[in-house]
């Protein structure tokens, strides 16, 4: 009779953590990463940027956030419709795949590409910041840090604009893009450090100095040489609204603005 009590107590108690732990999943805020791993796909070159995914994704749902990775092997989640779609919903946003001025593209698991831009583009193929979001200055206030990693994401290009500008104008508390060509090998392994180090409980900016340092070490390089190494890393650009440099992902929460 004992053992059975106590065989019940022990199952109650494990149901009880498990709704707990569910509700505090449910309840912290959402964090949604974006990876690509695919062959050539028509202008496209080969690309993997998943291969510190999991572990990307363990830091920042360490850090108090309900984490989710998405790579295009899934079906659905990747495309920049599905992108874009729970952008406003997001607490801390990455996405890390080709790019270009103004704009990243989404290679879906039928190898269907599309793009995401800040303007308005008359093209089915492209979902804007602009269209889905309007002029507004408070439609993706929610988001406290987004991670635009690809080549040139930084430019502001005539037809598809500036993702800094727009995302900055749209409220969003902090967001980095990159003002030259980037190279997965290296930035892999970057964005995983900088969600290691803002884990820590340290600001956006102090993560991203010290995640440039390390991987300095790590891969031999220096700052300035201008190799692969340097150009992804010394070539990001931090920006947002009042007080982004201050932007940490600890305590969790959504943006302040």
């Amino acid at each position: 009779m004992k053992r059975s009590v106590m065989l019940s107590f022990f199952l109650v108690t494990l149901l009880l953590l498990s709704v707990s732990l569910t509700v505090f999943a449910a309840d912290s805020p959402l964090a949604e990463l974006y990876f690509y791993n695919h062959s050539a796909v028509g202008v496209l070159s080969a690309l993997d940027t998943t291969t510190k995914a999991s572990q990307t994704e363990g830091c920042i749902d360490n850090a108090g956030y309900n984490c989710i990775s998405y790579t295009n092997v899934q079906a659905g989640p990747a495309s920049s419709g599905s992108v874009i779609r729970t952008l406003d919903d997001d607490a801390i946003f990455f996405i890390s795949g080709h790019a270009g001025h103004g704009r990243v593209v989404c290679v879906d698991n039928n190898n269907n590409i599309t793009r995401i831009s800040a303007n308005a583009v008359n093209d089915n193929s492209v979902y804007s910041l602009a269209y889905n979001f309007g002029n507004t200055t408070d439609k993706l206030k929610k988001l406290r840090f987004a991670y635009w990693m690809g080549c040139n994401t930084n430019g502001n290009d005539t037809t598809y604009g500036s993702l800094n500008v727009k995302c900055t104008n749209l409220g969003v508390d902090c967001n980095v893009t990159h003002n030259d060509k980037t190279w997965p090998t290296y930035s892999n392994y970057y964005l995983y450090c900088v969600a290691f180090y803002s884990d820590q409980g340290q600001t956006v900016s102090t993560a991203i100095s010290n995640a440039k340092a390390w991987c300095y070490s790590y891969y031999n390089s220096t700052a300035g040489s201008g190799n692969e190494v340097d150009r992804t890393l010394n070539s990001s650009v931090i920006s947002g609204t009042s007080g982004y440099s201050n932007v940490a992902f600890e305590p969790a929460g959504y943006g302040a603005n």
